[in-house]
């Protein structure tokens, strides 16, 4: 077993997050050593003790194991940061589910920026259950979110949106704004943020498609992201 509680056979302690990502102590049979990861959020935490307990397992050298741990830079798509100019904190995830954007909304506020400014939409043709109760997830977990669009696929978007945005407001929040391109979004998400913010795009995450009536389009958020900053970004 591996996680954060005291009955964790490999059991992370003494947890730092910053900037630059994470370092902790990992205490398993037999010792205990001190990691850094670049990854950042509890949530990294938790899968950098499970890739350790393998590892252990497996009879990995506890040097390996920590050059391993160290090496991994991102994971497209998961908590995946955007280098930028402008003193933001810019962040792609494939959080697509109630539990995953709670996690995603509550790691950022961990890095305690100034602000979390949200893109997010729910997907067509699956589960409309989670629609309002991420909304309401979002309402009370963000500062500021634009509803958009987030594979639709035969359904109307606008009509997605609507559903979130029930739930958004019985968190009752006013801080949103709907958009139904998703691009647009973005890019009104990016213009509204200010140093020391930060962005997430939730959804689609190492998705490179975004389907329409059943007619996939290329799309993927990070590329959008990049694209919008070198418009945008001074020389």
């Amino acid at each position: 077993t591996f996680g954060l509680e005291p009955t964790a056979i490999v059991r992370g302690e003494k947890l730092k997050m910053n900037g630059t990502g994470l370092e902790a102590l990992v205490r398993f049979p037999g010792g205990q050593m001190a990691v850094a990861s670049p990854l950042s959020g509890r949530h990294n935490l938790y899968n950098v003790l499970a890739a350790f307990s393998v590892a252990l397992a497996l009879n990995v050298p506890l040097p390996a194991i920590r050059e391993g741990i160290a090496s991994l830079k991102q994971v497209p798509g998961r908590f995946e940061e955007i280098e930028n100019r402008r003193g933001l904190r810019i962040v792609v995830d494939y959080a697509h589910t109630e539990g995953s954007l709670r996690s995603l909304l509550e790691t950022a506020r961990e890095l305690k920026p100034a602000r979390i400014i949200l893109v997010f939409g729910c997907g067509g043709d699956r589960d409309r259950a989670k629609r309002e109760r991420m909304g309401e997830v979002a309402g009370r977990l963000a500062d500021w979110t634009v509803i958009t669009s987030d594979n639709p696929r035969s359904e109307d978007p606008t009509a997605i949106i609507r559903e979130i945005e029930r739930g958004f407001l019985r968190s009752g929040s006013k801080a949103d704004a709907r958009v139904e391109d998703r691009r647009e979004a973005i890019a009104r998400a990016l213009a509204a943020a200010r140093k020391g913010d930060c962005v997430l795009i939730a959804g689609q995450g190492h998705e490179t498609t975004h389907v329409l009536k059943a007619r996939p389009i290329e799309f993927k958020d990070g590329d959008v992201v990049r694209e919008i900053l070198k418009e945008t970004e001074p020389a």
